[in-house]
């Protein structure tokens, strides 16, 4: 039964990637319903095999920052899109839940990881199969995605894969097959990233690259060395081949944008969500409000998107969210460092990838975020060797009221 969990979460990690691509009308995305499938059994395995894991400060955190998301529809003034956030961060909740519990050791974490590459593959056919996602007006850059993908979402889906398809290429425990490809996913996902015209996603990429290159090209065996080079001059090789010049044109300015330009209007929406901030900055205007808000303030006919996470749960939750918010990040950056080197290296790059993107979008809801947040989660007490801890099957409502969860480690 756990292992069928097991494999239903590496089918809902495999789909983040390209979740948008399939739809199910109003029922949502195919991911959603795998997951209320995937909760189900899990549920069902805890009651049966009797073992329950024991969480982390980390979810302790995110269980009361979504608690205080929550509490915010007390002063929330429109309860409509706040409902629709908090159901998102539910989800989340529960996602990160069954990946600590069903996924406890290096081979499933690794499984999962894994997953997310080849979701990657996926994600990178539907750009190559998929349209042309926008073609602004005349000098404007062409800018591709996959199917109807979220241009901003499909390149930091794609680029927080690249530390994973590291860590997998670089792990000798890994088939050597598959350690080639994988280190020749990361060449032509980066090009995949490029060709999505995101300034941000260009600029934690180019961090990204330089981070990687700086701590593997003399720690791993001349194989992993050889199959670097080989993979960074499979990138120069296609690079002029498969991007469009527009593209490329517009990628070369991010330098003059963030000195001199607005980048595409983020500037005004930033000024505005601080000067709504100060009005706000204890308890925030309420889960779900910022778009509404700042659309306001800005004298705005429609709602503005925000483009900065930490703006955004600023604005929205105010200092106490934010505070908690970023206890979460601080937290799983405390967990990195108590990592072996290799985990150490792949998740601290993704964690500061992610942490650069997040200045100019808004990724508090994106699952591959909380996705890394659970596998730091799962590394941690992994290598800490944290164990199931004693609590009584009454306690969680199960038949059988005479037996007790096992305490011995998995």
């Amino acid at each position: 039964m756990r292992n069928l969990v097991l494999v239903l979460l590496m089918v809902m990690v495999f789909q983040i990637p390209w979740e948008g691509v399939v739809a199910l009308g109003t029922f949502g995305t195919l991911i959603r319903a795998i997951g209320m499938g995937t909760l189900f059994l899990g549920i069902l395995a805890i009651f049966i095999t009797g073992r329950f894991r024991g969480l982390l400060l980390i979810h302790y955190l995110m269980i009361l920052f979504m608690s205080f998301a929550v509490l915010s529809l007390v002063w929330v003034e429109n309860s409509d899109t706040a409902l629709g956030k908090l159901t998102t961060y539910c989800q989340l909740l529960v996602f990160v839940w069954l990946i600590w519990e069903f996924a406890p050791d290096s081979f499933r974490q690794r499984l999962l990881m894994q997953a997310y590459i080849w979701g990657g593959c996926v994600g990178i056919l539907t750009q190559i199969l998929g349209r042309q996602d926008y073609s602004g007006p005349a000098r404007e850059a062409v800018r591709l995605t996959g199917g109807n993908l979220n241009l901003n979402e499909y390149a930091i889906d794609m680029l927080m894969s690249i530390p994973m398809a590291v860590y997998c290429a670089t792990d000798l425990k890994t088939h050597r097959l598959l350690r080639i490809a994988y280190m020749l996913y990361c060449p032509i996902c980066a090009i995949s990233v490029l060709r999505t015209g995101s300034r941000m996603a260009f600029v934690a990429i180019c961090l990204m690259t330089f981070l990687l290159g700086l701590i593997y090209l003399f720690k791993r065996p001349i194989f992993t060395i050889v199959l670097s080079l080989f993979a960074g001059v499979i990138f120069l090789f296609l690079i002029p081949i498969i991007m469009p010049e527009t593209t490329w044109e517009r990628l070369t300015t991010t330098m003059d944008e963030i000195q001199t330009g607005t980048w595409t209007g983020r500037t005004t929406i930033n000024h505005g969500g601080l000067a709504l901030f100060q009005e706000y900055p204890v308890l925030g205007t309420g889960i779900g409000t910022f778009d509404k808000m700042v659309g306001r303030v800005l004298g705005s006919s429609g709602p503005v998107p925000s483009h900065n996470t930490y703006l955004n749960v600023m604005v929205e939750l105010g200092s106490v969210g934010f505070l908690l918010f970023m206890s979460i990040l601080i937290e799983a950056l405390i967990y990195t460092f108590k990592m072996p080197f290799h985990e150490r290296c792949t998740w601290q790059i993704a964690l500061i990838s992610w942490g650069i993107s997040a200045i100019a979008l808004h990724m508090d809801y994106y699952k591959m975020f909380w996705f890394i947040l659970a596998l730091i989660a799962c590394q941690f007490a992994t290598f800490k060797k944290k164990d199931i801890i004693k609590i009584p099957v009454e306690s969680l409502g199960a038949i059988n009221t005479g037996s007790r969860l096992l305490a011995r480690p998995r």
